[in-house]
């Protein structure tokens, strides 16, 4: 690979990281007002008569996550030797635990409220992986294969690394008796795709019959899924040595102006009220399916094979019998290079929760129109608190987490939010928040995981936002 290619995967990489935030993250859920906030639960009002973001205001968010052995488990100047320490945090590691990040860069969104009814519409781009440590493949490669019982398990292989683009509109309405329902359409167009996920199969060894060892290939299926990478990284491979560097770069970047992996989804949401200040809410978030049809390289083995080892004793032509045991390999373990189109489903979420408000009526938070107070006939936003359950299948990991979170209002569209939360990567985390409004300007700031900031290397993850938009 070319010099100006790795010095483009790793900008990519640092934009990546810099611009991710956790999947399950109290601080944002349900925060009344805040159009990044309806992807999570599509059935919540909204305040004032019109939102809208554009690139012009500004936006940003930093978080990292992991579960397992932190960066000063490894790197941390303690005076002990690196393959020490290596070994053991590996005795700390299990598949279940790996690093996980999202982002969403809100391009353009728009809000209007006639009546009860709430219209939205907004294109934004989403950067989405995950990476779960395959312990028994780190085991071999700093062990080896030559311990007793020893198993190389391939289901242990799961990751995947997605950039697409989002256009989504869709609406929120009253439902008769207290309480909403509201959902969003997506489209999406996927820039690029690179995951290994659903693998099976065991690689292990016996004691054999005519060498010491019988290596046994049980039940193999490996597949490894790609879109939009193979002229940046295979392009010499794939007949496309006419190509320079930079033009292969230019392509590849062309990818973020659109290309043909289409896909459809659905976010929907429901709140039920009762007695007057309790909302009891449920929502999915990116229920849907991509055709990948545009720039495909995907990889397959499957098959079961018992294999007994190189011999002691070579026959007369070795050329001839490493020929025989690639044919052996090629019959009970065939695979596969192909570019065919292939669908995958997105990794939706599933949200419920419970929140009480301490006066008024929930839903009842169109109380604030700058310079137009004599319109606001509605109750101002109340101070609530909450309860939230989140889960994600991550494609055969389970991701989930509790929370519970407060938001106090000190006046109209100025407030202060505070959550507690543990998930699947973060035992407990502490998040800060609040937002001010500067006449039709609405302004937040939220941090989370506060305990983490005194020491980051030690620290499981943590989130920053910044943002602002408008609102009428």
């Amino acid at each position: 690979m070319s010099r100006s290619k790795w010095v483009l995967l790793w900008w990519m990489t640092i934009v990546w990281a810099m611009g991710s935030r956790a999947q399950f993250e109290p601080l944002l859920y349900r925060n009344y007002g805040n159009p990044l906030a309806v992807f999570s639960s599509a059935s919540m009002p909204m305040e004032g008569e019109a939102y809208w973001v554009t690139p012009f205001v500004p936006q940003g968010q930093i978080q990292f996550g992991l579960s397992g052995p932190t960066l000063w488990d490894l790197f941390g100047a303690d005076g002990r030797d690196f393959n020490l320490k290596w070994r053991e945090a590996l005795k700390q590691m299990n598949s279940r635990q790996g690093v996980i990040s999202e982002a969403k860069l809100q391009a353009l969104a728009l809000g209007i409220r006639k009546d009860d009814k709430v219209f939205r519409a907004g294109i934004y781009t989403q950067w989405q992986s995950w990476y779960f440590h395959p312990v028994s493949l780190y085991e071999f490669l700093v062990y080896g294969n030559n311990r007793d019982n020893f198993v190389l398990d391939l289901s242990d292989i799961n990751f995947n690394f997605e950039a697409l683009h989002v256009i989504y509109f869709g609406m929120s309405r009253s439902l008769p008796g207290g309480g909403r329902w509201g959902y969003q359409l997506k489209i999406y167009n996927s820039a690029g795709s690179f995951s290994s996920t659903g693998n099976q199969g065991k690689i292990y060894q016996k004691p054999g019959r005519n060498n010491y060892y019988r290596h046994m290939f049980d039940h193999i299926d490996l597949k490894i899924t790609s879109s939009g990478l193979s002229h940046l990284v295979f392009e010499d491979k794939l007949g496309q040595e006419g190509m320079d560097s930079a033009t292969v770069v230019r392509d590849f970047m062309r990818r973020f102006e659109g290309t043909n992996n289409w896909g459809a989804g659905l976010d929907v949401g429901f709140e039920k009220v009762w007695k007057g200040r309790y909302t009891w809410a449920a929502g999915v978030e990116d229920f849907g399916i991509i055709r990948y049809a545009d720039d495909n390289l995907s990889f397959r083995m499957r098959g079961n094979y018992s294999y007994e080892g190189v011999y002691i004793r070579f026959p007369k032509d070795p050329q001839e019998y490493w020929g025989d045991v690639k044919e052996e390999f090629n019959k009970y373990l065939p695979s596969e290079i192909h570019t065919r189109v292939f669908y995958r489903w997105r990794p939706f979420k599933v949200y419920t929760s419970l929140e009480r408000r301490f006066k008024g009526k929930p839903g009842t938070i169109a109380c604030y129109h700058p310079g137009r107070e004599g319109r606001a006939q509605q109750a101002c936003p109340d101070s609530y608190v909450g309860a939230v359950a989140f889960y994600q299948n991550l494609m055969g990991r389970l991701y989930a987490g509790l929370g519970v979170y407060g938001q106090y209002f000190w006046a109209p569209g100025s407030y202060l939010r505070v959550s507690l939360a543990s998930d699947t990567f973060n035992v407990f985390r502490v998040g800060l928040g609040g937002g001010w409004r500067l006449g039709p300007l609405n302004m937040y700031v939220w941090a989370d995981n506060l305990a983490g900031l005194a020491d980051i290397s030690r620290s499981h993850g943590q989130y920053l936002a910044l943002g602002a938009y408008w609102n009428l």
